[in-house]
């Protein structure tokens, strides 16, 4: 298996410290100045950032970026790890010519650190010093729902769960599950999307290669946080998916299925999971039903709510 990405990860003390004095408040930048002290300028028209445990939002005024992070020594400093998602709404030419936008510059530079008052934040990197106001409660949410607190209400009861069709499958899913739709395609197993507790990154990459281009993909992230969950949307390809299971133990979707719980293997084991529980219910040869397949990997210490919970998730899958 190719080697995988580094995907930025929170100690829970580091979260505790970063949403705990930059969470659940839009910061709307105020100031733009060079490394040097010199005035800058960007072309985004409303720029404003917000913060949760795992999430940094960039808001443009006529787009936005959402970025994970993670905490560097000391721990005022934030590195930001991959794109998530971008939002792109019409945004204006630059008027600086061919250069890159300042605001641009400065989110690309490494580490990001941060210091706030009672009504400013200011945050500076190696091209940049940039502050920011407090002008009130977070709403980039409404562009990203991952950034909303979830509701106690909504995280107890499936009924009230989100719902989501992947790949002409039906399911809802608990609201801190976040949804990621990569698609990773090979020649023995095809995966069509991601249910984690922690931020994801694209798991393939490409690049140029003399006689053409060269894909590659590996997990999604390096290592599960304590106590988080990956479900794999997706799994082997081959006869033995569209097979009738040789003990079905349950049903799934209406049709016979096989669900088994052992210790972590494969890619859950990969990234660091204890436990993991596989739901397999083949297709027919008609084409009217395709398999379905979840792999969903617990990590520890505790893994006996998670595992609870994936199990009340199963009963919602249907095809659609």
């Amino acid at each position: 298996m190719p080697a995988t990405p580094t995907l930025p990860t929170t100690t829970t003390a580091a979260r505790t410290t970063v949403a705990g004095r930059l969470g659940g408040i839009s910061w709307h930048l105020s100031s733009l100045r060079t490394a040097d002290n010199r005035p800058a300028s960007t072309a985004y028209p409303d720029v404003t950032i917000e913060f949760t445990d795992t999430y940094l939002a960039l808001g443009t005024g006529c787009g936005g970026r959402l970025y994970s992070y993670r905490t560097d020594s000391p721990p005022s400093a934030l590195q930001l790890g991959p794109l998530i998602d971008s939002l792109a709404r019409g945004c204006p030419p630059s008027t600086q010519g061919h250069d890159p936008d300042a605001l641009d510059v400065a989110f690309d530079a490494a580490p990001i650190h941060y210091q706030r008052t009672a009504t400013t934040l200011t945050l500076t990197t190696t091209t940049a010093h940039m502050t920011f106001k407090n002008t009130g409660l977070a709403r980039l949410a409404r562009y990203w729902p991952q950034l909303a607190p979830p509701s106690g209400a909504a995280a107890a009861n499936p009924a009230q769960w989100p719902a989501a069709v992947v790949n002409g499958i039906y399911f809802q899913h608990p609201p801190t599950w976040r949804l990621y739709p990569y698609v990773v395609a090979g020649s023995l197993s095809t995966v069509v999307g991601y249910l984690s507790t922690d931020p994801l990154h694209q798991p393939c990459t490409t690049i140029k290669v003399p006689d053409g281009i060269e894909t590659d993909c590996a997990q999604p992230l390096t290592r599960l946080t304590a106590d988080g969950v990956l479900i794999i949307l997706g799994g082997a390809d081959g006869p033995a998916s569209r097979k009738p299971p040789l003990h079905p133990n349950s049903t799934v979707a209406g049709r016979p299925a096989s669900i088994t719980e052992t210790a972590a293997q494969d890619d859950c084991q990969v990234v660091g999971a204890q436990r993991q529980i596989h739901v397999l219910v083949p297709g027919d040869r008609t084409g009217r039903f395709y398999p379905i397949q979840l792999t969903a990997c617990f990590a520890g210490p505790v893994t006996a709510p998670a595992e609870t919970t994936f199990r009340r998730l199963i009963p919602t899958i249907a095809y659609r």
